[in-house]
């Protein structure tokens, strides 16, 4: 059996032609198809691809793969520059980046750049041929033989099952909505009154000193501005998301009519802290937010619930699950934007010289 190249780390209805597959089974070289569902190979240089199924992916080492159909989502980390994807039509070589790639019956491809940038080329020609340097929010097609590349619009709707699953989140219900990746679709710039939407903030950041959070723990937080000094530990790796629901309009902040808003997110690793007064969001803006977001810096965060309060109005809860890898939301909205930035423990995965 060839050496472990990666492992599958998530799989969801997913049927395989060669049988059914555990969770954390290594995969090594050769032809992984999947016939149906999602499932998501994380690669052990940090690489992360999302297959979407009927999808046939091969492993050529560790860092060359082929898709010869179907659709995928990459997030290739620091540690695994130069991830090389190849397809009938284009070879796409990733800087550090995150994308989406389909492959049509006839070959046709379309590669969509989320983050960072891309290097793309026509597919068989020579090393020296011309290559393309693609950016954040710009896409590309071309077919088999034809040797030309040309831009398309982005459109991100294909890859909206899968890339979730490629950057943490892996399960989003009720009126919970990841937002599309993208420069366009980031934190200030993308408005959604109906959702809590969920935006993919910071991967791999080690915090050089530690950072106060309001929440640690399991359990319901009614009340979340506690005065308790929490804390997530220098020398940590982390990962943010910011989740917001942002209502159009403002109501009277006791009125009883403000919309009310639940769901509930699983993500692949533990959460170690969640931020939610305006004070820690802003002062962590910076560090653990999107670096195209443009956050605001007034009232945000969740509501406290005041002495004063008439405790018969409901306010917003939050319930972290004993696992750690839940949240649940209940939030009204009212005039003010909540905001909850979760914090998540990463691993970091082994860079190639170790």
């Amino acid at each position: 059996r060839s050496q472990r190249i990666a492992r599958i780390a998530y799989q969801q209805n997913a049927g395989w032609q060669s049988g059914p597959r555990v969770t954390g089974d290594a995969v090594g070289g050769g032809m992984v198809q999947l016939q149906v569902g999602i499932a998501r190979l994380d690669f052990s240089n940090g690489a992360t691809v999302t297959l979407q199924g009927p999808a046939k992916f091969e492993i050529l080492s560790a860092n060359r793969t082929r898709l010869h159909q179907g659709v995928l989502t990459v997030h290739v980390p620091g540690t695994a520059i130069g991830f090389e994807i190849e397809t009938p039509a284009i070879d796409v070589i990733d800087l550090g980046t995150a994308f989406g790639l389909a492959v049509g019956v006839d070959g046709e491809t379309d590669v969509c750049v989320f983050e960072g940038e891309v290097e793309v080329s026509a597919s068989g020609e020579t090393s020296n041929s011309k290559s393309r340097l693609l950016h954040a929010g710009s896409a590309v097609r071309s077919k088999p033989q034809e040797g030309k590349i040309e831009s398309v619009l982005y459109e991100t709707n294909r890859f909206k099952d899968g890339w979730p699953v490629t950057s943490g989140v892996l399960q989003a219900t009720g009126l919970m909505k990841f937002v599309s990746p993208g420069p366009e679709f980031v934190p200030g710039r993308y408005e959604d009154n109906e959702h809590i939407v969920v935006f993919a903030e910071r991967q791999g950041i080690t915090l050089d000193s530690e950072i106060p959070v309001d929440l640690t723990s399991p359990g319901l937080y009614q009340r979340i501005h506690r005065h308790n000094d929490q804390k997530i530990a220098a020398g940590t790796t982390v990962r943010s998301y910011l989740l917001q629901l942002d209502p159009l309009g403002t109501r009277e902040r006791n009125s009883e009519n403000k919309p009310r808003v639940t769901g509930q997110i699983t993500f692949d690793k533990p959460v170690i802290g969640l931020i939610a007064s305006t004070s820690r969001l802003t002062n962590t803006d910076t560090l653990l937010g999107h670096p195209d977001g443009q956050y605001k810096t007034t009232r945000r965060g969740i509501e406290p619930t005041r002495k004063e309060d008439n405790l018969g109005i409901k306010r917003d809860a939050v319930v972290l699950s004993d696992d750690r890898r839940t949240l649940s939301l209940d939030l009204s909205a009212g005039s003010a934007v909540d905001q909850i930035r979760v914090i998540v423990k990463e691993t970091e995965p082994k860079s190639n010289g170790q």
